[in-house]
């Protein structure tokens, strides 16, 4: 992204048709950098440099000086930000109009998907290890999660914390332990479950909710479904490697044995497919529910879609580099990228590298060759979607069937009712326009 000489002086707005329109006025003088927008587009931030000092833009609002602006972060709804700056060999930050710290070390300020809560966690001298959530400041600890976790569309928190030899998870406003390693929490998302791994006499033990398995020699997971009614976990018995997966009933309950070795165990967030990738006789396989991809020379990497009827497979064939969609294969080529879905998983889009150029796959349909390119992301009505790439002459958007540009840069959102949120700038121009589009 280049950087920006921009001011901001005053914003006046106007709609056309379907069309909603914002202008920030701004002067010359002033580098600016790093615009975003919030995740639903209704917030426009940018940090900037005057004076010495570094300044960030929030909507109309100056704030600031700052010696140092190291990370600035907008909540999901545009309402809050947080700015982690540095004073005098001091970490800090900011939430709204409130300062934090000061701090010796500062992992990422991180917001709840629905704004209500920031967590961040924090070093006060060499040892103490703390955790904040709002106001709330859980520690000291001898060590534990690097960041607080944010189940999406929940209020609720977790993470993982050690004084001396014992571990414990703080799931809310619940303390759970001791447990004798560390436990490798997981909640669901929207409907928060917990579950871990923890070891008890140095045998290792899975619990989801009420339902604990084990003891094993080796266990990792739980993987749990978007509602957490659904959950996977790998084991070891004896010389080989099973996968247990859980349903709702013991009616659904599965195990599959005779692996090697597994790894990237993944369960839809529906719950209906399991998939992961398991060695066999110095070759790799990937496991989809009943049926078997495979064998490749090397599989690096697999996504699966929310409802489990995409899979995708990053693998290599001859020393050659492939990707497979389903039962349709790409390459070879040079990279291939993690895919976004369609919120109900039934569209990919995904990009690759071929012949120095890239590409860009929507479902059937090849986009590309580009300099550089964003991977398309779908619309909540699932028809359309859109992607910014780069031409000699500047970037550009294309949505639908329409494209926009060139310009120096482009940030885009999408609102909540399924509309195109873009900002931009013209070259030459002394202001920044921000569209709404049906």
């Amino acid at each position: 992204m280049k950087r920006l000489l921009i001011l901001l002086l005053c914003i006046t707005s106007f709609s056309i048709s379907q069309t909603e329109k914002k202008k920030i006025q701004i002067e010359s003088g002033i580098e600016v950098t790093q615009p975003k927008l919030s995740y639903y587009g209704s917030t426009l931030a940018f940090k900037y440099e005057q004076g010495g000092k570094e300044y960030l833009q929030f909507n109309e609002k100056k704030i600031g000086p700052f010696e140092f602006i190291s990370l600035f972060t907008l909540s999901p709804d545009g309402s809050r930000y947080v700015v982690q700056y540095e004073e005098n060999g001091s970490e800090y930050f900011r939430v709204n109009e409130k300062n934090y710290g000061p701090f010796l070390n500062t992992g990422r300020v991180l917001f709840s998907s629905d704004s209500k809560f920031f967590g961040v966690v924090y070093f006060k001298n060499t040892e103490e290890k703390y955790v904040q959530v709002n106001e709330k400041i859980f520690g000291p600890f001898d060590g534990g999660s690097y960041e607080v976790g944010f189940p999406e569309h929940s209020s609720s928190f977790y993470f993982w914390f050690n004084k001396g030899k014992e571990y414990f998870i703080q799931f809310g406003d619940k303390q759970i332990g001791p447990f004798e390693d560390e436990p490798n929490p997981t909640v669901s998302n929207g409907y928060p479950t917990l579950g871990y791994s923890y070891k008890k006499e140095k045998k290792t033990y899975i619990k989801v909710s009420n339902a604990t398995f084990g003891p094993y020699d080796y266990a990792y997971g739980p993987y749990l479904s978007k509602n957490g009614s659904h959950y996977a976990f790998e084991f070891k018995k004896e010389d080989e490697t099973l996968v247990h997966f859980v349903g709702p009933t013991k009616d659904n309950w599965k195990t599959f044995d005779g692996f090697d070795k597994i790894s990237r165990l993944q369960i839809s967030d529906d719950g209906s497919t399991l998939s992961f990738i398991y060695s066999e006789n110095g070759k790799q396989y990937v496991f989809r529910n009943e049926k078997t991809y495979g064998p490749y020379a090397k599989v690096d990497d697999i996504a699966l879609s929310y409802n489990g009827s995409i899979l995708g497979i990053r693998y290599v064939k001859d020393g050659s580099l492939y990707a497979r969609v389903n039962d349709d294969i790409v390459g070879p080529i040079e990279q291939v990228f993690y895919p976004n879905f369609s919120s109900s998983g039934k569209r990919i889009a995904w990009q690759y590298v071929k012949d120095g150029g890239r590409y860009l796959q929507v479902d059937q349909i090849t986009l590309g060759p580009f300099e550089e390119c964003s991977i398309p992301t779908f619309l909540q009505d699932e028809k359309n979607y859109c992607f910014t790439f780069q031409k000699k002459d500047g970037t550009y958007l294309q949505y639908k069937d329409k494209k926009y540009g060139p310009y120096p840069w482009i940030e885009y959102a999408l609102t909540k009712d399924n509309r195109l949120v873009f900002a931009y700038q013209k070259t030459g121009d002394n202001f920044i326009s921000i569209e709404k589009i049906k």
